[in-house]
């Protein structure tokens, strides 16, 4: 989006029309782009350990935004898992509030490894210039751009896992949240506990150049304990929305809300995170 308020003298009107062709030609490239993988459980354990989530976030993080109840939440449009549950397919889809710009971004994760496998978490980089166009091109982009990586996986079409019921959930003032999934008759609750911070922009009155939030997620079930951690650019919140188990019982995966600010309000977007049982 060209800055407001560019005073120009006749001497510069030449160059202004060449950046402005050039910069409209560079928006309205569609190309889609690889997101950064997520680390592994692994990797994360490791670094929770070293680097261990604050547990209680800056007070203008919290505060600013109400990141368990954004303004606006994209479309599922796709998800489930592959025959053998290794892998989980996300799509979803939204439209920018400000221009009105149709977005869609896809992730396929390695459920076991909790990362993106190569090339498999992508998103539309659309322009003001495609603003008309529905949000089923910008789903069909990406699907057309993935399909043999898909068909490799047997992502094609997707499984639907099993949505496990979260029998008790609590959220404290500084974000930690607390949720307990019943994982069937017999076996014993699964307890989920997220841990968060948050460092707000210059922007919107803090002190770090740019949005981040980073988590540090514990899995408690029977003996086992499993340790995610990551960081987000441009998120400045994650909530617990859905636990899902693989059609072979073998494999789960939590969805996160991660919520942005958008041009009006705030965006909850979607975050994979998987392992083993």
């Amino acid at each position: 989006m060209l800055p407001k308020n560019i005073y120009t003298r006749i001497l510069f009107l030449p160059v202004l029309m060449v950046g402005l062709v050039s910069a409209i030609g560079s928006i309205s490239a569609v190309n889609a782009k690889l997101t950064q993988p997520n680390p592994s459980l692994n990797d994360s354990a490791n670094q929770a350990e070293q680097n261990p989530v604050p547990t209680t976030a800056p007070t203008a993080a919290i505060e600013s935004v109400d990141f368990s109840a954004p303004s606006q939440r994209t479309l599922q449009k796709k998800a489930g898992f592959s025959a053998d549950g290794r892998y989980f397919l996300y799509l979803e889809s939204w439209r920018d509030l400000g221009a009105g710009i149709p977005k869609s971004a896809l992730q396929m994760v390695d459920v076991a490894k909790n990362t993106c496998v190569e090339a498999g978490c992508v998103e539309t980089q659309y322009g003001e210039v495609d603003a008309g166009l529905s949000l089923e091109v910008a789903e069909k982009n990406l699907l057309k751009q993935t399909q043999i990586l898909r068909k490799n996986l047997q992502l094609e079409a997707p499984t639907t896992g099993t949505s496990l019921p979260i029998t008790q959930r609590s959220r404290t003032p500084n974000g930690t949240e607390t949720a307990t999934v019943n994982l069937g008759t017999g076996k014993p609750a699964m307890q989920i506990r997220l841990q968060q911070n948050a460092t707000v922009s210059s922007m919107f009155g803090g002190t770090a150049p740019k949005d981040q939030a980073s988590l540090q997620m514990q899995v408690n079930y029977g003996a086992k304990t499993r340790a995610i951690g990551l960081s987000q650019d441009g998120a400045v919140g994650f909530s617990i929305r859905e636990v899902v188990r693989s059609p072979n019982g073998k494999n789960i995966v939590v969805l996160l809300t991660s919520t942005q600010r958008a041009f009006e309000g705030t965006l909850g977007k979607t975050l994979v995170q998987g392992f083993e049982l």
